[in-house]
């Protein structure tokens, strides 16, 4: 769905992404900023955690369950 660049601190958004959450192309979300407004505010915290940890592990791979906010307003 997404690729997130660590040293270069931007966020490549596959074709994926789009269709299943439904938003466009012109949306801004380059960076951490933009992947954060759309996580859901009570996963957030839990989810920056579990990131933090992982780049300070500099374990390459990430997985983490929480909701992300749709085009419509709505989370899956």
């Amino acid at each position: 769905i997404y690729d997130y660049d660590i040293v270069g601190g931007h966020i490549w958004w596959s074709e994926t992404f789009y269709k299943v959450f439904d938003h466009p192309r012109t949306l801004d979300m380059d960076g951490l900023g933009g992947w954060k407004s759309l996580v859901h505010p009570d996963d957030l915290p839990g989810v920056l955690e579990s990131l933090d940890r992982v780049l300070a592990s500099a374990d390459l791979e990430w997985e983490q369950s929480y909701r992300f906010r749709r085009g419509d307003g709505r989370y899956a």
